[in-house]
């Protein structure tokens, strides 16, 4: 107990060197409770506190009277579990100590005087790592203390002495080994008149040079700035009580000129006769360290406040109950308060009441120490809300969640602009209906009308009608077709606009799908005098998977520009595999023509909707402008690119390429029977002849190729007269003479050298209509020529040479349809219709193609009808007064799943939207033609549904 009052701490008032201390403990540790406590007799006494009210409580219920027992730490993990601890009234009262860590200060007498403790209301573990923190802060405390001590001591002693000299020898004896500087200072004089050897160590001169500098030693070893402070303190000890202790911290020059920071404890040492203070008793410790590192923790915290001060989004810190530490001033402005209004503050004051539940979930996952995001609506201090991001974290210590750090985003702009978007989205969609609607009624309306003109007149073309009857109907027919083209045309962009085109995927076979487009524009290229051809590569899989009406949309589209646009030469299609895997493939589509070409200047038009490459296109050529619009759509929304190569002039080059799905590889054809032979191709066409090469040379025909007239006749003549040719193929538009002409002269001068002549010719010049061509050739084929028909008329003619040369049947790629007025028994069709233009027109379809035809004019006389007759197919209007279709075939279902029949029903309807197909389909009805109706398209889906004819029998 002497030793503890020696140090003249008891009872003191609180100072920097012990708070600063305690401070650091609180943060490095984080906990609400750290002292500096001093044991006596009957009580603990703090002599640096914070986290208490109190200074002082009993010792009889102290943890600190256990820990200086000890020579190492004490700690008390969970207070209310230790036996020692769980009824002490410290623990079960106020203030709740739950764990306790303390340090015992040692006297450098060896006495424990005291400790340096950690207090906290939870359970918590303390590592190694805690327990080396916890003792070096200790020791720091213990250094404290023992300045005290020391200063004390070496004052009574130095005073005690009868000379200065055996004074110094005597503190010099003492502080040898402390690693502190100890000075006794003449105030009068500005001189040090005692240092220790710590001088060395410390400041880097020895103790003979410090005695060199004499007068003004402070003036030279103090930093400047910092001169005032030792004034500051000598005045401080003359107004003081003897034994007073003045601290200060200041800088001082070390010998290799760099600042190190000090931290005195002085005392009065002597004064004169008068009480002016002359000596002072000083002990000086190194602080640098701890100061740069109170500089770096200053720096980042401040760095830290103002990054949370400044940032955009709101900051806040909150405690284990939910109460705001720390607010960002983004985030009171959120709310329309200032920060310091906040402090203490909980969310839940600020919720709006509806979400208030909402917000309860959110806090269970918050004291699970689970991270959080959610929404929600803040009550601003003016009373409205506004709309809040919050996204969150829990702070942890010791395994527990102590609080929660949580960035605020206010996001009531962002919700008045969706809130717009949705609106305007709305808007949008209404109107996109309205015009879907409209699209539809004005497709309707005129596609009713339509379907009577084009399908009459294509009647009507096949009368028998005189010459100049003829060409009146037929500018009729063609000129509706042109029409329906034209609306057709802003219908497809209507949708593509709209973004409701609908793609099928379906097996598709590419050959198929290239050769039926080239079919459908072969008569009118015929018309303008051009030559219509298609290569397809024979490495192209065999099939993929696709939209087939969408892939021949797009090559139609093409075709019909290059026919347009061209009046002479070719047009051709190639179809290229670039890149394959096992799944998938890119194919390439070329579109050629030798047509007027595209200004350089006017490419970049030609995509664009309503444009094409000059007004006068527009007025020589027709058209909307929205075919290559449509057509880019096309392919873009299947994935792919497109684009054009043009020289004005010289023709045009558009190009796709769209990726697919293989669903089976390419075929490789072989024929035993033309293997080995030999066969003459004879065109002026390159293309012509690099395209039949291609498709032949793989099964292994020798072929030779010919450029005209004159260089087949050479052949021929060059050729002995028992080397016979087995094939000639005689392209009819030759440059130096006819088709014909060639074969004339072959027949009269080498008929034993060729065995069958074949005609190369355009659609539809074919030997049928024509005696003399039949006379000369064994059979005509036409362009575009197709490998898998050339191959076959090869073949047919060789079987037929080996059956005795009897009649060979002529061959034609395509046949016109044949119309027969015999009606098929048991193939009634019903058609249910309410306009009689189109009743009178389906009937004459029907009964053109050979079928027999009912009218029902509503769905009402539809189902009466259907009582008394077993009809084969039934085709239906959907829209129609008294009953409609869909109504008319949801009844006709309902039947049918009682009497488990089922007659096919077909949508005839000039609605062509695609909702009203979805419709269709959903009602019970099996397929959908559009109108207008063409004799083709009808014929093709009663040859689908129709069931077979009865036998005979």
């Amino acid at each position: 107990m002497k030793s503890l009052r020696a140090l003249n701490l008891l009872d003191t008032n609180s100072e920097e060197r012990f708070d600063r201390i305690v401070r650091l403990a609180t943060r490095i540790f984080n906990v609400p409770v750290a002292l500096v406590s001093l044991v006596d007799e009957n009580r603990q006494w703090f002599k640096a506190c914070i986290g208490l009210d109190v200074r002082e409580t009993p010792r009889t219920v102290s943890f600190c009277a256990h820990a200086i027992l000890s020579d190492t730490i004490f700690v008390v993990e969970d207070a209310l579990e230790d036996p020692r601890f769980f009824d002490n009234p410290l623990v079960i009262g106020e203030p709740h100590i739950n764990f306790y860590a303390g340090y015992p200060l040692t006297s450098t007498a060896g006495y424990k005087m005291g400790t340096l403790c950690l207090i906290d209301t939870v359970p918590r573990k303390f590592g190694d790592t805690d327990r080396e923190s916890l003792r070096d802060l200790a020791l720091l405390a213990q250094n404290e203390l023992n300045q005290n001590d020391l200063t004390v001591l070496l004052a009574q002693k130095i005073q005690s002495q009868q000379e200065l000299l055996e004074s110094q020898r005597f503190v010099e004896s003492i502080t040898h080994t402390i690693p502190y500087l100890l000075y006794v200072y003449d105030t009068v004089k500005d001189r040090n008149l005692y240092v220790n050897s710590g001088i060395e160590s410390l400041l880097g001169y020895t103790k003979q040079q410090i005695a060199e500098i004499g007068e003004g030693v402070l003036s030279k070893l103090i930093y400047p700035e910092d001169y005032h402070l030792l004034h500051a303190a000598l005045n401080t000890l003359q107004e003081s009580d003897p034994g007073k202790i003045v601290e200060i911290e200041y800088r001082m020059l070390h010998a290799n000129g760099e600042l190190h920071w000090f931290s005195d404890r002085v005392i009065a040492f002597k004064r004169d006769a008068a009480g002016k203070l002359t000596q002072t008793l000083g002990v000086s410790q190194d602080v640098t360290e701890r100061k740069n590192i109170e500089l770096e923790l200053r720096t980042q915290r401040d760095f830290a406040l103002k990054v949370m001060n400044t940032m955009g989004q709101g900051l806040t810190v909150a405690d284990q109950d939910g109460k705001f530490e720390y607010v960002n001033p983004a985030y009171a402005a959120i709310l329309g308060y200032k920060s310091s209004q906040l402090i203490g503050k909980s969310p839940f004051d600020f919720v709006f009441e509806e979400d208030i539940p909402y917000m309860e979930q959110i806090w269970e996952l918050r004291k699970a120490g689970k991270t959080f995001t959610y929404e929600i609506r803040l009550r601003h201090s003016s009373g409205i809300y506004t709309y809040a991001l919050i996204t969150g974290s829990p702070r942890w210590s010791d395994g527990k969640v102590i609080g929660s750090v949580a960035v605020v985003t206010d996001m009531t702009e962002r919700r008045q602009i969706e809130q717009a978007l949705r609106a305007a989205r709305d808007e949008a969609l209404e109107t996109s209906r309205l015009k879907s609607e409209f699209l539809a009624t004005v497709s309707h309306e005129i596609r009713t009308p339509m379907n009577g003109i084009i399908g009459m007149s294509e009647l009507l073309v096949d009368t028998g009608l005189d010459e100049e009857q003829l060409e009146f109907a037929t500018v009729i027919k063609d000129s509706a077709n042109s029409l329906m083209s034209i609306i057709n045309d802003i219908l497809d962009f209507s949708k593509i606009e709209a973004d409701k085109l609908i793609f099928d995927e379906e097996p598709v076979e590419i050959t198929s799908v290239v050769e039926s487009a080239a079919d459908l524009l072969a008569a009118k290229a015929v018309e303008k005098g051009l030559s219509l051809l298609t290569y397809i590569a024979l490495d192209i899989p065999r099939r993929i998977s696709g939209d087939a009406g969408r892939l021949r949309q797009i090559l139609l589209n093409l075709l019909s520009n290059a026919i347009k646009f061209s009046d002479k030469g070719e047009v051709v299609v190639q179809v290229v595999c670039i890149e394959e895997t096992k799944d998938n493939c890119i194919l390439k589509f070329y579109v050629r023509d030798n047509g007027i070409g595209i200004p350089q200047n006017t490419r970049d038009l030609i995509f664009q909707p309503f444009r094409q490459a000059d007004n006068s296109t527009t007025r020589q050529y027709g058209g909307t402008g929205l075919g290559l619009a449509i057509t880019r759509r096309l392919v873009e929304k299947m994935n792919g690119e497109i684009g054009v190569e043009s020289e004005e002039g010289k023709g045009t080059t558009f190009w796709f390429r769209i990726p697919f799905k293989v669903l089976e590889g390419a075929t490789i054809l072989e024929s035993s029977l033309l293997r080995g032979r030999e066969l003459v191709l004879v065109s002026s066409s390159q293309n012509v002849r690099d395209i039949i090469y291609r498709y032949l040379e793989p099964i292994k025909l020798e072929i030779k190729r010919l450029s005209n007239g004159k260089a087949a006749l050479e052949y021929f003549n060059s050729r002995l007269a028992d080397e016979q040719v087995d094939f000639c193929l005689i392209d009819n538009n030759l440059d130096d003479m006819s088709g014909l002409e060639l074969a004339k002269t072959i027949k009269t001068n080498h008929d034993l050298k060729t065995k069958h002549l074949i005609l190369l010719s355009d659609y539809e010049s074919r030997l049928d209509g024509r005696k003399e061509l039949r006379e000369y050739f064994s059979v005509d084929l036409n362009r575009p020529f197709k490998q898998l028909p050339l191959i076959d008329t090869l073949e047919e003619l060789v079987r037929k040479s080996r059956n005795q040369g009897k009649s060979l049947p002529k061959t034609a790629i395509r046949s016109k349809i044949s119309f027969t007025k015999e009606l098929k028994a048991g193939r009634m069709i019903l058609v249910v219709e309410d306009i009689l233009a189109n009743q009178k027109l389906a009937a004459n379809q029907i009964e053109r193609l050979g079928y027999a035809a009912h009218i029902a004019a509503n769905g009402e006389e539809a189902l009466a009808a259907l009582e008394r007759f077993n009809y084969g197919m039934i085709l239906m209007d959907c829209l129609m007064p008294v009953m409609d279709g869909f109504e008319t075939t949801r009844m006709i279902r309902a039947k049918e799943k009682i009497s488990g029949k089922h007659i096919p029903i077909i949508a005839m309807t000039a609605n062509v939207m695609s909702e009203t197909r979805e419709a269709c389909i959903v009602a019970g009805m099996d397929d959908y033609i559009a109108k207008p109706v063409t004799l083709q398209q009808l014929e093709k889906h009663l040859s689908e549904w129709l069931p077979p004819i009865p036998s005979a029998d």
